[in-house]
C-alpha cells in the first residue's frame, strides 16, 4: 500500500508514504501540492475534486502561480 511504500524525499532520504503525508498535512484525496526543489510549497494546494471544468480552471491558475513564484529572483 502507499502508506508503507518508500518515497525519496527532497533530502534524498527514503521515507514511508505515511511520513510524507504527515509532514505536509495531507488529509484527503486528491491533494496536489506545488513544491520547489527544496520541498517548500510555492502555491495554494488543491484539495478535493469538484467538476472537470472547475478543477481544470483551478489547476491552471495554481500552475501559473507556482511558475510566478519560481520566476522571482532569490533574495
Amino acid at each position: 500500500s502507499w502508506t508503507s511504500a518508500l518515497i525519496t524525499d527532497f533530502n534524498g532520504q527514503q521515507r514511508s508514504g505515511t511520513d510524507i503525508v504527515n509532514e505536509y498535512g495531507v488529509f484527503g484525496t486528491p491533494t496536489l501540492l506545488f513544491l520547489d526543489g527544496a520541498g517548500h510549497e510555492i502555491a495554494e494546494r488543491l484539495v478535493g475534486y469538484q467538476s472537470v471544468d472547475f478543477y481544470w480552471s483551478y489547476f491552471e491558475r495554481t500552475i501559473a502561480s507556482a511558475w510566478s513564484t519560481l520566476s522571482k529572483p532569490m533574495r
